[in-house]
């Protein structure tokens, strides 16, 4: 799914709208030192409509993104893998455990476990 960003003219409302100010903190926005945040995540179908913009600072929305987007999607994700009875692929044995079914010995022999088939 592609991510909506928001177009020109909902961010110059959206600037307007909070008056050169921080919508999570207050603070006075300075050029470049700010985003447009989507209020519900685009990944939860969030819409790219002014009611859900804000603009915030850069260390509100880092704070949001990391303490509340990410996990929140990283959890979605995972309910709906498990949902979907999708199992992780399961890589090689690690080189020399019982499972790989080789050993290396000191002399740099390499044999197979003795009950090992």
């Amino acid at each position: 799914m592609k991510r909506a960003e928001f177009a020109k003219r909902t961010r110059l409302e959206a600037f307007t709208r909070c008056e050169g100010k921080c919508e999570g903190c207050g603070a006075i926005l300075r050029p470049g030192h700010f985003a447009y945040d989507h209020d519900k995540p685009a990944e939860f179908s969030g819409p790219a409509t002014l009611d859900n913009c804000r603009v915030l600072c850069l260390g509100c929305h880092n704070h949001k993104t990391t303490r509340r987007d990410i996990p929140a999607i990283a959890k979605s994700n995972r309910i709906r893998t498990r949902q979907a009875e999708v199992k992780r692929k399961q890589g090689r044995p690690l080189a020399g455990t019982r499972a790989s079914g080789l050993r290396k010995r000191m002399n740099g022999n390499v044999e197979r476990w003795p009950d090992a088939s």
